[in-house]
């Protein structure tokens, strides 16, 4: 056979990664990680914003299968429309591309240590298209990493908030 087909089987391209550890307990830190985009800790002047779109959700949890769109309102507009294809509750979330410049997923773990969680979130795929790839390379893979790194930090502010609230009311009990 002269042409090989792809195989689909390629692994994706770590596009980002970023963490950050709160000394927080995993039981307070999983259930608002987990809801990443969708939380009340979300910055409010984020140039990513996401939002569910799945019709006929009555409620805000999370399932697989679930659609959610991703806006990224720097230098030009872009959207994406994510599937969730893994939730573990306050565990993992994946949301794989269905559509948009980027072939892949991005994911958000979180794990409990000893002395706090740690969260991480990774991006991986692949840009299709000469044009985007530059336009990814050049501009936006700067601005989006600098974007979750202020999310990132705002849910460390809000997470050490919640749980200096919830220390300060058992210590009141004791």
């Amino acid at each position: 056979m002269l042409f090989k087909k792809k195989s689909s089987a390629l692994k994706d391209d770590l596009l980002g990664h970023q963490f950050i550890f709160v000394e927080v307990p995993e039981e307070i830190a999983g259930p608002e990680a987990i809801r990443w985009g969708l939380a009340s800790w979300w910055p409010k002047n984020s140039r990513i914003k996401y939002s569910l779109s799945t019709k006929g959700i009555l409620s805000e949890q999370l399932a697989l299968d679930m659609e959610v769109i991703k806006k990224m309102t720097f230098p030009m507009a872009t959207v994406a429309q994510l599937k969730i294809t893994k939730y573990v509750p306050d565990a993992e979330l994946e949301l794989t591309f269905q559509t948009g410049m980027l072939r892949g997923h991005e994911r958000i773990s979180i794990e409990g240590r000893s002395n706090g969680t740690r969260i991480d979130y990774e991006l991986y795929g692949k840009v299709k298209g000469l044009f985007p790839m530059l336009f990814w390379h050049l501009v936006l893979k700067r601005i989006h990493s600098r974007q979750i790194k202020i999310a990132l930090g705002s849910l460390k502010n809000f997470l050490q908030g919640k749980y200096e609230a919830w220390r300060s009311r058992h210590e009141e009990k004791a």
